[in-house]
């Protein structure tokens, strides 16, 4: 090396200083070279050292544990807890990252928490995951209806000799290198993206959407929400369009069936078709004193096998503050004492709560009533092509960034906000209350109370002339049932449609030691104290009573002089007694499409009928008439409530409605 530099050096005039920094630099570089060689052994040697001393570690955890439960000792418990520690040591838990993909081992367990999300057990650890569901996953796991429009829809495209291919968020068909139309799935919706200009249908009657400012769907710009029967057959119309655009023949070809069957979310996610991503949640749960666990096969074995069993001890008072928000357990009862406040009883402990509904919570509690005339008014809205949004303590009816209309439900009174002056309606013939003094409904000012036939009509008139101050165009929408099924109060405040807060009374009750004949048979009269008699024990007795009404007039028909009755206690002896609740699903809606397709010309429809034919379930007692179809038959038909435009195309075929 030196003699290379010295052969160079004395070919080349370079000076001393030149050469000087050139020994130096090959001097370091060199020194480098050594260092990295040293740590590259170094390390080699303690990787093997690391291993070989982590191998023999898990061998001795399963070694030093018997397969073999010994008999239990009296007090096993330390013993347990000590296996319980040793097995949740073993196993390690694993960091991620937030909204990194997680891959699903062999001995985890997912458990779905809404539609979109759910957690993962691995051994003694828990964490949340948000789910990534491809096409196929959510077609998989979609409903009946929608896989029969999707199944109708892609026979229909593959008349036209397109091909479909699946990705990972949409199904696509083309030909060639074009594509024509595409599936996909938001929510609970199907769509269908065409290869058609929007602008050319902007006056027709079809109703879509332009997704051209989307890169994915900008060659398929077109997108029809399918969500009726009548969007399915302008889907096929379209469709025609678009094969006569491009000059695609329809051929003849045997219906398929492409509707799938449903599978839950575990298979899916070993199949590939939904991707787990860490949520951010992570909880390393506690060994239970009362479970054991098998080392060698990592199997959790009942705790009264090796664990005596423990007494019960009475659950601890929770202490509360006023109307502080409460979250129901599963060990607590929920029940109502009036329209807005409940009893909650957990164990021993009994206290009172008042109720914070949600619009949505009061409309499914709502009577059949109410609903038909909320569901008339927002299909009126629709019209308008206003798009609905729920809140807690109302719904909005909103285009663009502006609220025109807002329902809210107060008492039993369904009230409509209307986005007009009340100044300018003083004299006329509407009844409303100006609002604008309230801060959320001062863009909503004229509020209508709808508790009658009359105030629906005059809410109608009321749309039409907000539609034409604020130029909002009329389209044709077919009718739909906004009216939802009536559920008991524990099932919304599970789904956090109703919020507890504590009402400051709370009662504590002592365990029934008696039976219920013979808490009759001792008071029948006198009212214990409340502390004595639980609510199970006080609803029973409830029920069990006659009614005083009924007992005298069956004594006034059988004896002409009846002996003086003994006196009957005027109310239950807890004061917290559940009342009966009105069912509020007693209403349903009927399309004419339907009536024409179920009856035969001349026949008369009624209530019974439709019943015994199981359009409708035999609790049903109100129904109404919507326009949803043609009508081809001459028929009566005897209903509560028709809308205008069903009464005039059942009129129209030459039949006659009858109001109930």
């Amino acid at each position: 090396m030196l003699r290379l530099l010295s052969a160079i050096s004395d070919g080349l005039d370079w000076s001393y200083g030149v050469k000087l920094i050139l020994i130096v630099a090959a001097a370091v570089l060199l020194c480098v070279v050594a260092v990295l060689l040293v740590a590259e052994i170094v390390g080699k040697r303690k990787r093997r050292v690391i291993h070989s001393e982590a191998q023999p570690q898990v061998i001795e955890k399963i070694v030093e544990v018997p397969v073999e439960v010994p008999e239990p000792e009296p007090e096993p418990e330390p013993v347990v807890e000590q296996v319980a520690e040793e097995v949740a040591a073993a196993q390690p838990v694993e960091e991620y990252k937030l909204d990194e993909e997680i891959q699903l081992e062999e001995n985890a367990v997912l458990v779905d928490d809404g539609e979109d999300e759910g957690h993962i057990l691995v051994g003694a650890t828990q964490f949340k995951v948000r789910y990534d569901k491809s096409f196929t996953a959510k077609l998989i796991q979609s409903d009946d209806i929608l896989k029969g429009r999707y199944n109708e829809l892609k026979n229909e495209l593959l008349r036209y000799t397109l091909k479909p291919r699946m990705s990972w968020s949409s199904e696509s068909f083309y030909k060639g290198r074009t594509t024509y139309a595409k599936f996909a799935i938001r929510g609970k919706t199907l769509s269908l993206y065409l290869m058609l200009e929007p602008s050319e249908f902007t006056d027709t009657k079809y109703i879509f959407e332009d997704a051209s400012s989307v890169a994915k769907y900008a060659k398929t710009p077109m997108r029809l929400k399918l969500k009726s029967d009548r969007s399915v057959r302008w889907a096929k119309e379209l469709i025609a369009l678009l094969a006569e655009k491009y000059g695609f023949e329809g051929i003849e070809r045997q219906q398929e069936n492409f509707a799938p069957e449903y599978e839950e979310t575990m298979p899916l996610v070993n199949r590939k078709l939904i991707k787990l991503y860490y949520a951010g949640e992570q909880i390393v749960a506690q060994p239970q004193p009362q479970e054991r666990v098998e080392v060698a096969e990592q199997v959790e074995i009942a705790a009264e096998e090796v664990v005596e069993p423990v007494i019960e001890q009475p659950q601890p008072v929770v202490e509360h503050k006023i109307d502080e928000e409460i979250e129901l357990v599963e060990e607590a009862v929920l029940m109502d004492d009036g329209e807005d406040r409940g009893v909650v009883v957990l164990g021993d402990n009994t206290f009172e709560v008042r109720y914070n509904r949600s619009f949505t919570a009061k409309l499914i509690q709502s009577d059949g009533i109410l609903k038909a005339r909320y569901s008339e008014l927002k299909n009126e809205l629709m019209r308008y092509t206003l798009k609905p949004r729920m809140s807690w303590p109302n719904e909005s009816l909103y285009k663009g960034r502006t609220t025109y209309a807002k329902f809210a439900i107060r008492g039993k009174t369904l009230s409509l906000y209307l986005s007009l002056d009340p100044s300018e309606y003083v004299d006329t013939k509407y009844k409303f209350e100006d609002s604008s003094e309230v801060a959320k409904y001062a863009k909503t000012p004229m509020r209508l109370k709808l508790r009658s036939d009359r105030s629906v009509r005059w809410a109608k008139e009321l749309i039409a002339q907000l539609a034409e101050k604020y130029s909002l165009a009329k389209i044709e929408k077919q009718e739909e049932n906004f009216c939802p099924e009536y559920e008991e109060t524990t099932p919304l405040v599970n789904r956090k449609l109703i919020k507890l807060y504590y009402a400051g009374e709370r009662v504590y009750s002592v365990p029934q030691t008696q039976t219920v004949t013979e808490v009759v048979e001792e008071q029948p009269i006198e009212e214990p104290p409340v502390e004595e008699i639980v609510p199970e024990v006080v609803e029973e007795i409830a029920i069990a009573q006659p009614e005083p009404e009924e007992q005298n007039v069956e004594e006034t028909c059988e004896q002409p002089e009846p002996e003086p009755e003994e006196p009957q206690p005027t109310q239950t002896p807890y004061r917290h007694r559940k009342k009966s609740k009105p069912r509020g699903n007693s209403c349903k809606i009927i399309s004419t499409g339907k009536l024409n397709a179920s009856f035969e010309d001349g026949e008369e429809i009624t209530l019974e009928k439709l019943i015994k034919k199981h359009i409708f379930p035999k609790y049903i007692t109100y129904y109404k008439v919507l326009f949803g179809g043609e009508v081809t038959k001459a028929f009566t038909v005897f209903a509560n409530e028709f809308s205008s435009e069903a009464k005039e195309v059942i009129e129209n075929a030459g039949g006659t409605i009858v109001k109930i």
